[in-house]
């Protein structure tokens, strides 16, 4: 038949071009949404909200897994971590923040701005997973609807980039 393989909408005319005119712009979207959380580049300069509890975990756990580490530098990274979790010190394991932890033994240090940059990643995957969802639930235009206002949204795009487990 000659009907295009993308469903189509009451709009109709977005997605004329059919399949591949419908997956360069999501493809034009993630792009756009990665641009977005990529600038600036560089160090942060503040860190907003709970990002320096979240930033003392992953220390904790960097220098945890570390045998060049000073007693002293670990007691405190210990100290400052338990803290927050009081006397106990039973301390909820976080795959977020063993995962910053082990970028950054990757890269050879503390740099926030490789955190931010896993913390963004973290939302374009989720990213993905809504563009299925919406592609189960509704036709052509209405996903990439919903898929521009996930990526694009600016407090998506502020909140994406915060080093935190639960932003």
């Amino acid at each position: 038949s000659g009907e295009p393989n993308v469903k189509q909408s009451h709009w109709g005319v977005i997605f004329s071009t059919g399949k591949a005119g419908y997956w360069s712009l999501v493809v034009l979207l993630f792009a756009i949404a990665l641009g977005m959380r990529m600038y600036p580049p560089g160090e942060p300069g503040a860190l907003y909200g709970r990002e320096p509890d979240t930033l003392q975990f992953c220390r904790y756990y960097y220098l945890h897994g570390m045998d060049s580490v000073p007693k002293w530098k670990m007691d405190m990274a210990a100290t400052n971590t338990v803290t927050f979790y009081g006397k106990s010190g039973s301390m909820i394991w976080s795959y977020h923040q063993q995962i910053c932890a082990a970028a950054w033994r990757i890269v050879g240090g503390e740099k926030v701005s490789v955190l931010r940059l896993l913390s963004s990643v973290f939302w374009l995957i989720g990213g993905v997973f809504i563009l299925m969802l919406l592609r189960l639930l509704f036709d052509a235009d209405s996903t990439l609807l919903g898929l521009g206002v996930y990526l694009l949204l600016p407090f998506a795009v502020i909140y994406s980039r915060y080093v935190q487990t639960d932003p």
